[in-house]
């Protein structure tokens, strides 16, 4: 039985006793608020992928350090997926193209102008792409792309799969398509204008017969592979807009619904929910992955959070005393931007002004005499006046349209935003190494070599932020300790 484990927005459990109260504590060391997808190797728990709007962030050691891996231009992230066979091959698909990434980055699909990639996964070899007017598969070798002729102009919202069974979340409904080809339709559904709302399907991963559709008009479920359907009712989580929902591979009994009002747990035989919010700063989740051993990583519109356990719980009180006395890392952007004269308001005042310097005119200001000249009985004769002064203002009206100096402010302004986010990746990378540092100092026995060397090299990564900042870092570290 194949298990996937990426999914449209944002579902999955965790393999934990069904009554544990689940707790969630923020991952350090993405400076992005805003996380879009994660997703968690399932031969290797320490690899860790998550993406933001367009930049994606790979972890090798459970989450304690990321860098990124991908930015995407011009276009946004919708989904992820990292190779089951070949754990550090991610499948990164933007809105407009799908990206291999390994080594490097190698694009591998591009979607029509007017087209836009919703979904992909990966099932028996073959990449399965879900786009705005239908789906195409290749694969995952030769890259062949073809496009499934029955499901052309249908939007694909989400894909499923089991055994030679392809589940597809189509505008209009849900379908079948197994691999020898057969297409065939399971329910049918009013197309929608709610671009928040999507049609999800998802398969009971213990009870592959059993399937969960969500749609703008409600859940329905259907336990005879999809031949028949009816309407399920979560109380408790009635009303909301289910981004993603999904089971967990070891419990049937439960279904994760994730909505733009939290992360709800959902008794699939009385339909009864709980809603999941304990260490939550947002309730609008936007992915959930989990670990073989029942971690779960969710993304979320205020960053990267994991589950914890009791013990962690209590570990975790300790590590929001040692970051108590820190400044916020925007504080520490905000601060490195205006020292080093590359804030976007710098910016902004280049433009403010040049709008207004076409009103004024050029002035020129001279003191001389003034020389008289005529002719009198055919003789000639020069008088010289007093010395005076003389002004002048001239005004050119092209400046009202277009201004040369626009030019000027362009090519700095580049260069200006180059330096800038040079000096945020800098200060973020220090920022988030000295918490880690920190932590560590904390964990030591006082007086033992391994502690002196770490202070040092804290102190170190003190006085780089410092520098950067021009002094404001270790001000704010004393303002906070004053409060």
């Amino acid at each position: 039985m194949n298990r996937i484990i990426i999914t449209t927005g944002m579902i999955i459990a965790a393999i934990i006793p069904c009554r544990a109260a689940l707790t969630f504590e923020p991952v350090y060391g993405i400076p992005d608020a805003r996380i879009q997808r994660v997703a968690v190797a399932e031969a290797d728990a320490s690899f860790i992928a998550a993406a933001s709007d367009n930049v994606l962030y790979i972890s090798e050691d459970a989450g304690r350090n990321f860098h990124k891996a991908a930015v995407l231009k011009d276009e946004q992230i919708r989904h992820l997926f990292i190779d089951r066979r070949s754990s550090p091959a991610i499948y990164l698909a933007g809105s407009r193209h799908c990206y291999r990434i390994r080594e490097s980055t190698e694009k591998i699909f591009s979607a029509d102008e007017n087209e836009r990639i919703n979904f992909a996964i990966e099932h028996k070899g073959r990449i399965y792409l879900g786009t705005t007017t239908g789906l195409y598969h290749a694969d995952q070798t030769l890259l062949d792309w073809r496009a499934e002729p029955g499901l052309r102009n249908k939007e694909i919202y989400s894909i499923d799969a089991f055994g030679e069974q392809i589940y597809l979340a189509c505008s209009d409904g849900a379908y079948l398509l197994r691999t020898d080809g057969m297409l065939r339709r399971l329910h049918a559904l009013r197309d929608h204008n709610d671009r928040e709302s999507f049609n999800l399907i998802r398969i009971d991963p213990l009870t592959p017969s059993r399937l969960w559709l969500s749609t703008p008009g409600g859940l329905f479920s259907s336990s005879n592979w999809g031949d028949t359907w009816k309407e399920f009712f979560p109380a408790g989580a009635d009303n909301v807009s289910i981004r993603s929902m999904a089971q967990a591979p070891l419990n049937s009994r439960h279904l994760y619904l994730c909505t733009d009002s939290g992360l709800f747990r959902t008794d699939t035989a009385d339909g009864t929910s709980r809603s999941l919010f304990s260490g939550l700063a947002t309730s609008h989740i936007n992915w959930i992955d989990f670990t073989a051993d029942g971690r779960i990583y969710l993304a979320t519109d205020k960053g990267l959070y994991q589950s914890v356990s009791s013990e962690e719980a209590s570990l975790l009180r300790n590590r929001i005393s040692i970051i108590a006395d820190e400044p916020a890392i925007h504080q520490v952007q905000e601060a490195a931007m205006r020292y080093n004269s590359v804030h976007p308001d710098k910016v902004r005042r280049w433009r403010s002004r040049l709008k207004y310097r076409a009103l004024f005119p050029e002035v020129r200001i001279d003191y001389d005499n003034t020389i008289r000249g005529g002719s009198l009985s055919g003789k000639y004769y020069f008088a010289e006046g007093p010395y005076e002064w003389g002004i002048s203002l001239s005004w050119d009206m092209g400046d009202l349209i277009w201004n040369s100096y626009e030019d000027d402010i362009d090519n700095r302004s580049k260069l200006t935003t180059q330096l800038r986010m040079d000096i945020l990746d800098e200060v973020t990378r220090l920022y988030y190494e000295r918490l880690r540092l920190k932590q560590e100092v904390a964990s030591l026995d006082p007086g033992t070599e391994e502690s002196a060397l770490k202070e040092l090299r804290l102190m170190e990564l003190t006085a780089a932020i410092d520098s950067y900042t021009g002094g404001c870092f270790r001000k704010s570290q004393e303002h906070v300790n004053r409060h």
